[in-house]
C-alpha cells in the first residue's frame, strides 16, 4: 500500500500521501476514491441525467457504467479506507497535521466522529463484529516509531495502545476477531495479538521477513496469513503454528509489494506491485501457481475484491492516479476511474454496492483557489503560512450499474 523502495534502506518512505506506498450484473456497485485534496465523491451512472463519471475503455465491460455518489472531506492525505463489516461505517486514516481518522456515516456522509491515532495513520481495520477499529501508526513524518491504536467505535474511546519500535504499515483482523495481525515496516517482522487479552502472541516464525512489511491479509478461513514484502514477495503463513506455508514471487520480482488481498472464497490471492510501472499479480493460493499477471498502468497502492468475488479493483498513483476494475475470473478490463489524485487505498462495502478508493496529491496546479492563476501563499492549503503545500486528501465514491 504504499511504493517504497523496498530493501533495508534507512531512508523512511514519505508515506504522508506523498506516501510509501479492498459489476455487470448483479454488481451495482459504488466506487470511493480517496484524493489528495480533502474531500469524498461518489459516482453513479444515471442515464435519466446523462452524469457520468470518466469514460470508459474501449475494451471494458459495455455493461458498466459509473456516477459519482458524494465527496466527503477526510482533512488530510488519506492512506487507508474500510467499512464497517455491517457497511455503516466508513473509517479513513490521513497523514496530513500530525494523522487522524474520520468516521462518516456511509449512508448520510454526515461525520460521526474524529479519532486521534497520536501519529500518521497508514492503515485501518475494522473487527469482524464491528465494534473495534484499530490503526497502524507511525508517531512522525519519518515513520521512525509507530505501534496500533485499538477503539471502541460505538464510544470512541481507547480499548489499547500496541508501541512498537518501527512504523506500522498495515493492521489485520482475522475472520474470527480474536487475533489482531500487525505488519511493521522499520523492522520487518509480523506481530500477532490476541485481542481479547491484549498480550502478544507467539510470533517467532513471524519474525524473519528482514524486509519491511507493507500489507498483511488473512484468508477467509483465518487459516493462513499473508504478507506483502519490500523486497518483492509474498510470504505465506500458517496462522495458528506460524510455520511458512509458501513463499511466492522471487526477490525483486514484483518490488516492492504494497498490497495482498485474499478473494473471497479464499481461491486467489492479489498482490498490487509498482514493479514494471504498476502491475497486480494473481495466484492460485492453493498450489502457488500465478494464475494472470495484470497491467495497472500505475504503481498500485491497494487491491481488493468485490465482495462476490468476480470484480477486482486497484488504485494506482502513477500520472496522477486511477482505480482499475477487472473481471476476476477472465482479467479482463471493466473499467478504468480517474479520482484526480494518486489512489492509496480502495475497499468495497459489504453489499458489493460501494467502491471507496482513498488518494493524495500535493501539485501546486491542483491549488490555485484565488485564482489568480498561480499558486501562492493566498492559496495556502495546509494553514501554515508559508504558501507550501502539505499532502492532501479525499474520498470518493462510485455506483456501478
Amino acid at each position: 500500500m504504499r511504493s517504497d523502495n523496498g530493501g533495508t534502506s534507512d531512508k523512511a518512505p514519505t508515506r504522508s500521501r506523498t506516501r510509501v506506498l479492498q459489476a455487470a450484473g448483479a454488481f451495482a456497485a459504488a466506487v470511493i476514491v480517496l484524493l489528495g485534496f480533502g474531500s469524498l465523491w461518489l459516482w453513479n451512472d444515471d442515464p435519466d441525467t446523462g452524469s457520468r463519471g470518466p469514460a470508459r475503455p474501449a475494451h471494458g465491460d459495455p455493461a458498466d457504467s459509473w456516477k459519482i455518489r458524494d465527496t466527503l472531506d477526510p482533512a488530510g492525505a488519506v492512506n487507508s479506507v474500510a467499512f464497517s463489516p455491517d457497511g455503516k461505517t466508513l473509517a479513513a486514516g490521513t497523514s496530513t497535521d500530525g494523522g487522524s481518522i474520520r468516521l462518516w456515516d456511509a449512508e448520510t456522509g454526515k461525520i460521526r466522529g474524529t479519532l486521534d491515532p497520536a501519529g500518521v495513520v497508514h492503515s485501518v481495520s475494522f473487527s469482524p463484529d464491528g465494534r473495534t477499529l484499530a490503526a497502524g501508526t507511525s508517531y512522525d513524518s519519518s515513520a521512525l516509531g509507530g505501534g496500533v491504536r485499538v477503539w471502541d467505535v460505538e464510544t470512541e474511546k481507547i480499548r489499547d495502545t500496541l508501541d512498537l519500535l518501527g512504523a506500522v504499515y498495515s493492521v489485520s483482523f482475522s475472520p474470527d476477531g480474536k487475533t489482531l495481525a500487525v505488519g511493521s515496516y522499520d523492522d520487518g517482522s509480523v506481530r500477532l495479538w490476541n485481542t481479547e487479552t491484549g498480550k502478544s502472541r507467539d510470533t517467532t516464525g513471524f519474525a524473519d521477513v528482514e524486509f519491511s512489511v507493507n500489507s498483511v491479509a488473512f484468508s477467509p478461513d483465518g487459516k493462513t496469513l499473508a504478507a506483502g514484502i519490500s523486497n518483492g514477495v509474498v510470504r505465506l503463513w500458517d496462522a495458528e503454528t506460524g510455520k511458512v506455508r509458501d513463499t511466492l514471487g522471487s526477490v525483486n520480482a514484483l518490488r516492492p509489494v504494497n498490497s495482498v488481498a485474499f478473494s473471497p472464497d479464499g481461491k486467489t490471492l492479489a498482490a498490487g506491485a509498482s514493479t514494471d510501472g504498476g502491475s497486480v499479480r494473481l495466484w492460485d493460493a492453493e498450489t502457488g501457481k500465478v494464475r494472470d499477471t495484470l497491467d495497472a498502468a500505475g504503481d498500485v497502492g491497494s487491491v481488493a475484491f468485490s465482495p462476490d468475488g468476480k470484480t477486482l479493483a486497484a488504485g494506482t498513483s502513477t500520472d496522477g492516479g486511477s482505480v482499475r476494475l477487472w473481471d476476476a475470473e477472465t482479467g479482463k478490463i471493466r473499467d478504468t476511474l480517474a479520482p484526480a489524485g494518486d489512489v492509496y487505498s480502495v475497499s468495497f462495502s459489504p453489499d458489493g454496492k460501494t467502491l471507496v478508493a482513498g488518494t493524495s496529491t500535493s501539485d501546486d496546479s491542483d491549488f490555485d483557489f484565488d485564482g489568480d492563476g498561480e499558486f501562492d501563499v493566498e492559496d495556502d492549503v495546509d494553514g501554515n503560512g508559508d504558501g507550501t503545500v502539505a499532502a492532501v486528501g479525499s474520498v470518493r465514491l462510485w455506483g456501478a450499474t
